[in-house]
């Protein structure tokens, strides 16, 4: 009853998702955990040092570029391709895609090698003179896991086509699981090139995982001639470059972070895997999940409609989700930050950096989870060239920024939250202005804010006592938990002064306790 009622409220689109997102939220979750071990072990074992930068960069960079030259813009391409095809064409496009992005990113592997040294002294300037040949040394090994993870992102794409979720969210739990256990050999040996070691071996883990899955959609049927035409490369380039201003920006970040000296890039890359953490157990998971969906819709003349109402449900659960998370981290990123980092060599004055950038990195959580879903209602339009062109102009105003002088720790987070909701306003107006698709109508905004407003007022009030109850303990896991407490009842509050929402809530209490509602 209460699963009916709950699918009844939020719609097809939401209970399709959930379907989907136990999966994914299982499966990314288990890998954020082993991603967070990775990251606490570095600070833990190494502190705001040379070593810390040096293990940052070499765990980063691989994750770097292929979110960049891969990462979502497979799927954005690719995903609409499978839902239009017929199996044998699905087959077909799976081996040919395959094997052109190996090849072509075995090619930018190499001349990334070669260049590595450059690349380091551009994106690391902070290192001393005498540690940047050796960690160039580093990157040159674990850039060989960019091609086996291009091969990885075509069979993704072809599983989430089909829904299948499982194993594209497991294989980064064991991806992360073999860099952890390299970065534990790693320390033991006093040698970094294991953990470089470690990121290749676990990209080809993750290809084995996706490509054992991927045959069961194995086709008998031979198609003649190639699939992959123009017109779909168009479209990936699309929409690799629309993403990759967006993963641009951390990059420059950590690289302007890097300019204030040893451990200026590690306490920058800490304080945004602390917004990251949430970002990427829940609430990219919603986009993830519902992107098929809204793909299917838009592939049909008549399916506009269907697809504004998948992405009305999608930016609601990530609001309701997003404002309450963005303020119980926030104002309690002290405590995050202690519990989590301040251990082994960290420092104090480096936990509460690292706190201080998280505090303002949280206000970009919001925009930062609500591009994800608009981004997909573009690659579900076909549209790559306008995300581009937004994000690329945030990005140089980014940039200008930072070569200004804005390259403070908390200047920096500031500006990271600037972008985020340029390009939230942007694309939201994009898709209004060119596709006719007002995505934020009335009733959808009256609702939000709403929420917002009562999940905000009800943070305000509880926030002062569990503040002062948090540091009359002494103990960071107790201000952890008074943060999530804060932000739990926030989220229940915006949830239930909605009065649809109440309701569907005693309409199954009711039930519950044998009344009629």
């Amino acid at each position: 009853m209460l699963w009916r009622r709950f699918c009844a409220f939020w719609g097809d689109g939401v209970k399709r998702f959930l379907g989907a997102g136990a999966w994914l939220f299982g499966g990314i979750m288990l890998g954020r955990i082993l991603g967070l071990i990775r990251d606490l072990m570095i600070s833990n074992m190494f502190g705001p040092t040379v070593d810390a930068d040096r293990a940052v960069f070499v765990v980063t960079i691989p994750d770097v570029m292929i979110n960049i030259l891969i990462g979502g813009a497979m799927g954005a391409a690719l995903i609409p391709e499978f839902k239009r095809r017929s199996e044998a064409e699905n087959w077909a496009l799976f081996r040919q895609a395959s094997g052109l992005v190996f090849g072509a990113m075995l090619l930018v592997t190499g001349v990334l090698a070669v260049m590595a040294e450059p690349i380091t002294r551009m994106l690391v300037s902070g290192l001393p003179e005498d540690a940047i040949p050796g960690t160039a040394r580093l990157i040159q090994i674990c850039l060989w896991a960019v091609p086996v993870t291009a091969a990885s992102a075509v069979a993704r794409a072809m599983l989430q086509g089909h829904e299948r979720f499982g194993v594209p969210a497991m294989a980064g739990f064991f991806y992360n699981l073999v860099v952890v256990l390299g970065l534990v050999y790693a320390g033991n040996q006093a040698n970094l090139r294991w953990l470089a070691v470690a990121a290749v071996l676990g990209a080809g883990l993750s290809l084995g995982m996706h490509w054992f899955d991927v045959r069961r959609f194995r086709s008998a049927e031979r198609v003649e001639g190639w699939v992959v035409d123009s017109q779909l490369v168009g479209r990936f380039f699309g929409a690799l470059l629309a993403g990759s201003m967006i993963l641009v920006v951390p990059v420059a970040m950590r690289g302007f972070a890097s300019t204030n000296g040893v451990g200026g890039q590690t306490i920058v890359y800490l304080a945004s895997k602390l917004v990251e953490l949430p970002m990427g157990t829940m609430l990219s998971v919603v986009s993830i999940a519902m992107f098929p969906a809204i793909a299917a819709a838009l592939a049909r003349e008549d399916g506009r409609d269907e697809a504004v109402i998948y992405a009305r449900q999608g930016l609601s659960v990530i609001l309701c989700l997003a404002v309450p998370i963005a303020m119980g981290m926030g104002f309690f990123s002290g405590y995050f930050s202690d519990l989590l980092y301040l251990h082994g060599k960290m420092t104090k004055d480096a936990s509460l950096a690292i706190a201080s950038g998280a505090s303002v990195m949280m206000f970009g959580l919001v925009p930062q989870a609500l591009n994800t879903m608009l981004l997909s209602i573009f690659n579900g339009l076909r549209d790559m060239m306008r995300p581009f062109l937004i994000s690329s102009f945030g990005l140089l105003l980014f940039i200008g920024a930072g070569f200004l002088g804005v390259r403070s720790l908390d200047g920096l987070a500031w500006l990271y939250v600037a972008f985020h909701w340029f390009v939230t306003v942007a694309l939201l107006v994009g898709l209004g202005w060119k596709h006719r698709l007002w995505i934020i109508d009335g009733k959808f905004a009256k609702s939000a804010l709403l929420r917002a407003g009562a999940a905000g007022l009800v943070f305000a009030v509880l926030y002062p006592w569990l503040r002062v109850f948090g540091s009359n303990s002494g103990k960071p896991a107790i201000g952890v938990a008074m943060g999530i407490l804060c932000g739990g009842v926030a989220l229940v509050a915006g949830l239930a002064v909605d009065g649809e929402v109440m309701g569907q809530l005693k309409g199954v209490i009711s039930r519950k306790l044998g009344r009629k509602s």
